[in-house]
């Protein structure tokens, strides 16, 4: 359940970075090219408000997917955290991405969500590139 309530807290995170982002491209239009402001008028703020749900739906799903904590992951940050913190991970939720093994080999599972999340932010960026052409 913590595992699930963290990933909507990330995806509600990444939802409301998206819609600052969109908030952003309405006032440099609103400051200097007015002419544009029609995209966020009626049914096509509509595609301002997917945007940023779907950035978030996505983020959440992929959090959820690839980034939970398994019994190696624990390991790997119990020390640090019963030294530097005095916590274990009993007393909090966590999330955490580690990318190699004991012996320095690549983790497939977690290093998976660099495409899906990779993907995600190219389309943000692809996005933004479009209207300001």
């Amino acid at each position: 359940m913590v595992t699930v309530l963290l990933s909507f807290y990330t995806g509600v995170y990444a939802c409301t970075i998206s819609m600052l982002s969109v908030q952003f491209i309405y006032r440099y239009w609103a400051i200097f090219d007015i002419i544009k402001l029609r995209y966020f008028k009626g049914w096509r703020f509509l595609i301002c408000v997917l945007y940023s749900s779907i950035c978030g739906v996505l983020w959440a799903i992929g959090i959820y997917r690839f980034d939970v904590m398994d019994e190696y992951s624990e390991k790997y940050m119990e020390k640090d955290l019963l030294e530097r913190y005095n916590l274990s991970f009993s007393e909090i939720s966590s999330l955490a991405l580690v990318a190699f093994n004991a012996d320095g080999s690549l983790r497939c599972i977690p290093l998976s969500c660099i495409v899906p999340f990779g993907c995600i932010l190219e389309w943000r960026k692809n996005f933004g590139h479009c209207l300001y052409q």
